[in-house]
């Protein structure tokens, strides 16, 4: 009977009495199967250090034994990096005519550069004006494209049971509504509902002007004009979507002149307190 084993030896085969009874201990023959070495795959490269080189490495997870293949010597790899130029999409289509005739195209950055390669261009949009009437949809969708949801970025903490999430950049949204008598009535009543819900389109969902969660909200304030300029709400009086659409809605009709260089003018003033702000 053969068995192979860790060691390798012989033990003789002996006769053993003990009394009537007769024991026979048979020849065993102890082997050991021959092991190679093993190495794990080469890494990812790492990150370009201060000299312009990057490296990757293997390791040795098991070592050879009884005369199996031994280990390459080869566990690190060291390189100059390559330059990395920056690349470019091609320019998109021209989109459709938007709000005051104009209409844009863009491109969008693949591969950004690394270890001196050439830098990205800065023009990653084009706008140009035209003298075609502008389309209301198109409109649309470039307020919620390009100011709404852009610059969008991945909630770094979302709150315990959530899913992580992408939010946009937070904004302080100063609103100007005119309410001179060339508006009428029902019109102002019809865009105090839409500029409602527009709000509701800005990120981050479910609502964007909740101060109580954790990683920030945005903040809207509201003048109207006709021949004055009233301030209805500051950025710091509303505190949710809801109690903000509450507030536009009950904003009163003034029917009365125009009076818009005297808006512009307390819009600039209620700015001067605020780092950051767009206008809508």
């Amino acid at each position: 009977m053969t068995i192979a084993v860790n060691s390798a030896m012989i033990l003789q085969e002996k006769q053993l009495r003990f009394g009537q009874f007769e024991m026979s201990s048979h020849s065993f023959i102890f082997t050991k199967d021959k092991v190679d070495c093993l190495i794990s795959e080469w890494s990812e490269w790492s990150k370009i250090n201060e000299f312009g080189e990057h490296s990757k490495q293997r390791v040795i997870l098991r070592y050879p034994d009884n005369g199996g293949m031994s280990c390459p010597t080869d566990t690190e790899f060291n390189e100059i990096a390559p330059k990395v130029d920056c690349l470019m999409s091609q320019w998109s289509e021209w989109s459709g005519i938007y709000g005051l005739g104009e209409r844009s195209k863009e491109r969008v950055i693949i591969t950004h550069p690394d270890n001196g390669g050439k830098p990205c261009p800065t023009d990653t949009e084009i706008t140009e004006y035209t003298t075609t009437k502008p389309m209301v949809h198109e409109t649309a969708n470039q307020v919620i494209t390009s100011f709404l949801q852009r610059n969008l970025k991945t909630d770094p903490a979302p709150p315990r049971g959530t899913v992580q999430s992408k939010i946009g950049l937070f904004r302080d949204i100063l609103i100007i509504i005119d309410s001179s008598g060339s508006i009428g009535s029902r019109n102002f009543e019809i865009a105090k509902k839409q500029l409602g819900e527009l709000l509701s389109l800005i990120c981050p969902l479910p609502d964007p002007f909740d101060s109580s969660v954790h990683n920030g909200n945005n903040r809207a304030a509201l003048i109207q004009f006709s021949d004055v300029v009233i301030k209805e709400f500051d950025f710091d009086d509303k505190h949710n979507i809801s109690d903000l659409k509450s507030a536009i809605m009950s904003v009163p009709y003034q029917n009365g002149g125009t009076c818009t260089g005297d808006a512009f003018y307390k819009a600039v003033q209620m700015f001067t307190s605020y780092k950051k702000g767009n206008i809508i």
